[in-house]
Formats: structure tokens, C-alpha cells, sequence
């Protein structure tokens, strides 16, 4: 190991950087290296401050030692950097921080091999700094680093401004419009609303379908008209575009948050289903009510107002013993009885 490691060095490399006991980068890295995996947490936490403490220089070394999955195995070196990063990520640690994440930065760019950029775009996502954006951003093309990339600046701190920037871009493609809409979303980033509705008219499907995501998490009472007209046209039925969940999801975190019109609306709904349901009861008496499909997983918000507004609306007697509940397998029953349906029928699948 020590001859590679000597072989990736450049020249006077290993004389730039030294430890007390006077050891280069290329021997602190090779004797850590030597003992991974480590024996126990002591050993682990002073290997793992040793790399750590190489810096940008270390970090780069063991990365230049990742191959292509088909030229060998890189278990070792992918241990030592994903043991450096949780190292510096801890905040007892934190000052070697920047080394690290600099280090990482400069190991992307220098690598060839697609695989290992997305396992150092993996480590990068979870000691990136705001700083890191734009170098970060200049992937979102890469169509193999793109939801590395992504991943890396949701995940970070203080890149707003930046996905912000990115949406205000003239000719996004459908596909970063997803990306950016799948950011927003994971951010909670209101002020991509604007952007969300206008990406929203003449989309495809797919694209469409994070949009209506991305303004279930962020959206405001502006949102809530478009999504209903989205769910209008499917007839309120749950599908892959999910536009019916993300309207229920909207007014769900609207109405949670105090707003008096969201609040208003599902009143209504309550009070016209609780009518609905006051008349069957009357007419079949029955002891057990259960609410289905996307609604039922609103418990606090739909299905407990509603078993009191039908108590209210009932006479006494037919109240006695009535229980109104969401079905235990909410939406998911249509899925659970196919699968059902397929394990207990012998169907021919040949073409």
C-alpha cells in the first residue's frame, strides 16, 4: 500500500505536512489506512482525528485511491473518508471541517470515474457548507452526478438564494425543473411559489407531478385554487400525478397554520360529508362508519370533526355506540388488495 500511496504523491508532497511525531501526509494516511477497520471506537476515533487532521491534502490522497468498481475494491479508503467526514461532522471536531469538505470539492473534480463521484458527493452532502453552492451546482447537468448534486445542496444550509437563482434561469429543461421543484419542496422554500405556478401551466406529467409536491410543502392560499383545478380534473381521484394528495396535503398544512379561508372550506366539506353520512345513519343504524382513501390519514384535521359533527346531526338514540374512523389501511387498500388478489390467484404472466 505504501508503494501506491508513493506513486499518487506529487513530488515534495510528503514533505509539506507532518504530525508531532514528525510523519508525512503519505505516512499518517498509510498507517490509518493499516488499521481499518478499526478494532474499536478508541482506535477508530484516533485514526479517524489523524486523517481528519491531514486536511485537504489527506482527503485528496485516499479519494485518488478509489478505482472503478471493475479494477478493484475500494471498501477500505470509501471507510476512511465516510469515518473522516462523521468525524469532523461532529461539532467537538468541527474546526478540521472545512479542510475536509475542501478536500472532497477538489477529489470530485478530479475524478474519473462516475461511482466514485457520487460516493464523494454522498460524504460532501454531509459537511457542505453555503460555500460549496455554486461548485456544487455546476453538476446539475451531469446526468449521472445531477441528483448527487441536488441531494448535496438540499441538504445544505444557506443554498436558497442559489436554487432560487437557478429557478429564475430562461429555458429550463423539464428535467431541472423537477430537480429544482423536488428542492423546493424538501426546503419548505415559499418564495419558489411564483416559480412553481408558472412552470405548472403546459407541463408534462412527470414534471407536474413535483410541482404539485413541491406546492403541497410550500405553497400558500395562491396555490390552493390551481391544485384544486388540478384534482378537479382527475375527479378527486388518487393517481401517480398525486394532485388530489398534494391539494388535501395544502389546505391540511394551511388550515394547521391558523388560515382563516383553508379553515372555512373544510368546514364546509365537514358539515356537507356529516350531513351525508346523518341520513345514512338514520336510515341503516349501523354501529361502525369507516373513512377511506387519501382523507382518512387527516385524523386530527378531517376525521375526528367530522365524528363529531355526524354525533351532532343524528338523534341520540342512533348515536349510541357509534364509532366513525379512518380505515387502518387508508389509501393504501386498492394496492394491498391487488397484491392480495395476485398472491391468492394462479395467473399466467407468460406474453
Amino acid at each position: 500500500m505504501l508503494g501506491a500511496l508513493a506513486a499518487l504523491l506529487p513530488a515534495g508532497a510528503a514533505a509539506q505536512q507532518s504530525d508531532a511525531r514528525q510523519r508525512t501526509t503519505e505516512t499518517i494516511v498509510a498507517d490509518g489506512l493499516a488499521q481499518l477497520p478499526a478494532a474499536d471506537a478508541k482506535v477508530f476515533n484516533q485514526v479517524m482525528g489523524e486523517l481528519a487532521a491531514t486536511g485537504s491534502k489527506g482527503v485528496e490522497m485516499i479519494a485518488a485511491m478509489l478505482v472503478p468498481a471493475d479494477k478493484g475494491k475500494n471498501a477500505t479508503f470509501e471507510y476512511a473518508l465516510n469515518g473522516v467526514v462523521a468525524y469532523v461532522t461532529d461539532p467537538a471536531h468541527e474546526a478540521l471541517r472545512d479542510d475536509v469538505r475542501k478536500g472532497l470539492l477538489a477529489a470530485i473534480d478530479r475524478c474519473g470515474d462516475d461511482a466514485n463521484r457520487a460516493f464523494l458527493f454522498s460524504q460532501l452532502q454531509f459537511c457542505s457548507t453555503a460555500a460549496d453552492a455554486a461548485a456544487m451546482a455546476r453538476y446539475l447537468d451531469d446526468p449521472y452526478l445531477a441528483d448527487y448534486a441536488l441531494r448535496a445542496l438540499v441538504s445544505t444550509p444557506g443554498t436558497e438564494a442559489l436554487l432560487l437563482a437557478e429557478a429564475g434561469k430562461d429555458d429550463l429543461t423539464a428535467a431541472r425543473k423537477q430537480a429544482l421543484a423536488y428542492a423546493f419542496a424538501e426546503k419548505r422554500l415559499a418564495a419558489a411559489e411564483p416559480f412553481l405556478l408558472t412552470w405548472l401551466e403546459g407541463a408534462d406529467a412527470q414534471t407536474a407531478e413535483q410541482i404539485y409536491n413541491a406546492l403541497a410543502a410550500c405553497g400558500s392560499q395562491a396555490s390552493v385554487k390551481p391544485l384544486a383545478a388540478a384534482a378537479a380534473k382527475t375527479g378527486c381521484a388518487w393517481n401517480d400525478a398525486g394532485a388530489a394528495d398534494a391539494y388535501l396535503r395544502l389546505l391540511a398544512r394551511l388550515a394547521a397554520a391558523g388560515d382563516a379561508r383553508t379553515l372555512a372550506v373544510l368546514n364546509g366539506w365537514i358539515n356537507e360529508i356529516a350531513q351525508g353520512l346523518a341520513g345514512l345513519v338514520h336510515i341503516f343504524n349501523p354501529q361502525l362508519i369507516l373513512i377511506g382513501g387519501g382523507v382518512s390519514a387527516q385524523q386530527a384535521l378531517l376525521i375526528d370533526p367530522l365524528a363529531a359533527q355526524v354525533r351532532k346531526s343524528i338523534m341520540p338514540a342512533f348515536a349510541e355506540g357509534l364509532e366513525l374512523k379512518a380505515a387502518a389501511l387508508q389509501n393504501d387498500a386498492g394496492l394491498v388488495g391487488a397484491v392480495y388478489y395476485f398472491r391468492n390467484n394462479s395467473i399466467d404472466l407468460h406474453l
